[in-house]
């Protein structure tokens, strides 16, 4: 059992006082077990203001000149046995068993921030002011695991720079903030574990050919096989959810393999494909694109990227929708409305296809305002030479009316939901 941090204060302190994050984290263990829980600390996270900028203006020599001055003066508010670690690139992080107090820890962040702004810093380039923010955490009744803390000092930071540089915040617990973590936990687990257990697979729905109902083509939705007593997880929750996690590139790595295999196996199947805003600029998953999207496939591949994808990055759209045409596929711009595509962009960024957002759609029964807005996206599309879908499809009233302002395709329930892709080619 022990009682204080594994290191040896006679060589911890390698520069200017800090030990290694490594070090930390390991004094940080000890602490969250049982007799550690006893006791009260704080931990601190110290970030440099504006790191990045001065390093495009100044260079890395400054920059590190920098980073000793802050550590040194760190070290001298802070006394041994009190932890000062190096945490990342423009971080440092504070372990004080002394200020375990929620007033004595932010007592010791306000001085620290006085401290680095109180002058500036002479460097090579001359003298420089510099501030750093500050987040805390109180422990342990703030904290239970390891990665609990480092979330909420890190949470606490970011509140703390989105307040005002050179200030300070200490953690606050929401429940409801902490309830969405978990869920979001569970559901990254869940995502990362149907991937590497082959629990993924694909559901399409069929778009079809507003006049004679034929399908032109399907989309690919992405399932997850529920484990026993789960229920089955929907296409836009897992894309939301990976999205929102950071992992919205490896779900569609994932997808897009198992796209390009039906199409393999199904010479008479025709496929649409999402693409995530994360994923056009990514060039691991351009690379795997290319490398599957084969001349003999290519004219049966419609890549679907949303207008407020688009919209964002304008550039790196561009450049996906000119290399998907070049490699024979078509591309479609999804939830076409919701987003401020203007004429301009439209035109430029050479779609084949635009699906009109289902929430326009489902209303145009009973809103005479999104009748008028629809039929204007379908002239719109109609004026540059674009194909229409439009999503959502739920009657023939609806079908009706689209088909009378000339939408070449619908999808939606009236016409079919999702279902699981069969490779024995019911689906075709």
């Amino acid at each position: 059992m022990h009682s204080s941090p594994a290191y040896s204060e006679g060589d911890a302190y390698a520069f200017a006082g800090q030990v290694s994050r490594g070090l930390l984290v390991e004094a940080l263990i000890q602490l969250l077990k049982p007799a550690g829980r006893a006791q009260g600390w704080s931990l601190l996270l110290v970030g440099i203001d504006h790191l990045g900028r001065m390093n495009d203006t100044f260079g890395f020599a400054v920059v590190d000149q920098i980073v000793g001055e802050i550590a040194a003066r760190l070290r001298k508010r802070v006394p041994q046995p009190d932890l000062v670690a190096r945490f990342s690139g423009g971080k440092f992080a504070i372990l004080s068993r002394r200020n375990g107090s929620g007033q004595a820890a932010a007592d010791l962040a306000a001085a620290i921030c006085t401290d680095v702004s109180s002058a500036p810093f002479e460097t090579s380039a001359g003298p420089m002011p510099v501030t750093v923010t500050v987040g805390g955490v109180i422990a342990p009744e703030r904290a239970t695991t390891l990665n609990a803390v480092l979330a909420a000092v890190q949470e606490a930071l970011d509140k703390a720079k989105r307040q005002a540089r050179g200030s300070y915040r200490l953690y606050e617990r929401n429940d409801s903030i902490e309830r969405r973590r978990r869920t979001n936990q569970r559901t990254a687990e869940e995502i990362v574990r149907a991937i590497w257990d082959r629990r993924i697979f694909l559901a399409l729905q069929p778009v079809v050919n507003t006049t004679s109902r034929q399908i032109f083509f399907y989309e690919a939705l992405a399932r997850i096989v529920p484990l026993s007593g789960a229920r089955l997880t929907e296409a836009g929750q897992m894309a939301e959810a990976a999205e929102r996690l950071g992992l919205i590139g490896f779900l569609d790595r994932h997808v897009l393999d198992h796209a390009m295999e039906a199409l393999r196996r199904d010479p008479t199947l025709r496929l649409s494909v999402n693409v995530s805003p994360t994923s056009i600029a990514d060039h691991s998953w351009l690379r795997q694109f290319a490398d599957q999207v084969t001349p003999d496939l290519a004219d049966r591949v419609i890549v679907e990227l949303t207008e407020s994808a688009a919209v964002n990055d304008l550039s790196a759209a561009r450049t996906f929708i000119r290399t998907a045409r070049e490699l024979g596929a078509r591309v479609a711009l999804d939830d076409f409305g919701a987003g401020s595509t203007s004429f301009r962009n439209l035109r430029s960024l050479g779609v084949d296809m635009v699906k009109i957002d289902g929430s326009f759609v489902r209303n145009m029964a009973r809103s005479p305002d999104d009748r008028a807005f629809v039929r204007a996206l379908l002239q719109l599309a109609r004026q540059l030479g674009i194909s229409t879908v439009a999503e959502w499809v739920r009657s023939e009233k609806e079908a009706g009316f689209l088909l009378a302002e000339g939408c070449d395709y619908i999808q939606g329930a009236l016409t079919g939901l999702a279902t699981p892709y069969d490779p024995a080619g019911e689906n075709a």
